[in-house]
């Protein structure tokens, strides 16, 4: 996506789903937080588009609409809402 940003990890998490196509997900995941404000340059054997959203939007589509996000997005998504909004981490 040609996104240069300094980055700060924020957390890990391991997660085991049982999917549709009966696939196993059993991931160690690491999230990391930084700041970038232009338009990304797609690559388009890695993304077909992208999207900004803001996180209260974000926040409330997940929960509208669960099933369009994969199982890691939405654990990690909720650790890192509660992280955002730790006053702590501001």
């Amino acid at each position: 996506m040609g996104i240069k940003t300094n980055l700060r990890k924020v957390f890990d998490f391991i997660y085991k789903a049982e999917l549709d196509n009966e696939l196993t997900e059993n991931e160690f995941d690491h999230v990391y937080y930084g700041v970038y404000d232009e338009d990304p340059t797609i690559n388009t054997e890695e993304a077909d588009d992208f999207k900004w959203i803001d996180m209260e939007t974000l926040n409330n589509d997940i929960t509208l609409n669960g099933q369009n996000y994969t199982v890691w997005f939405k654990i990690a998504f909720d650790y890192f809402y509660k992280y955002l909004n730790n006053d702590n981490n501001k």
